[in-house]
């Protein structure tokens, strides 16, 4: 997590990404449990000792997961809201 900003836009490999996309679209987890794991990651508490960040508050890349995690749930609540219009220039003409 520390490191996602600054490798978030890779392609493939396993520094690239935080790979709890699918996990999330499934509701295998949620974006609150995610939040408090980094939580416990930033505040020392937890698995993840000598990783990169451990205990050291929040950084860079935990604050870009956090970011995106609420980019995410907005762009689901616009999409439940608006539906098609949230994606279609010229939504208006669709009606």
């Amino acid at each position: 997590m520390s490191s996602y900003k600054n490798t978030r836009n890779g392609m493939l490999g396993l520094d690239f990404s935080t790979k709890l996309s699918a996990f999330l679209a499934q509701g295998h987890i949620t974006a609150r449990q995610i939040h408090w794991a980094m939580v416990d990651f930033e505040e020392g508490q937890g698995p993840g000792k000598g990783v990169k960040g451990y205990g050291k508050g929040e950084n860079d890349g935990t604050a870009a997961v956090r970011f995106e995690l609420l980019w995410r749930d907005y762009m689901r609540l616009c999409a439940k809201k608006f539906g098609v219009r949230n994606v279609h220039p010229h939504s208006a003409d669709l009606s």
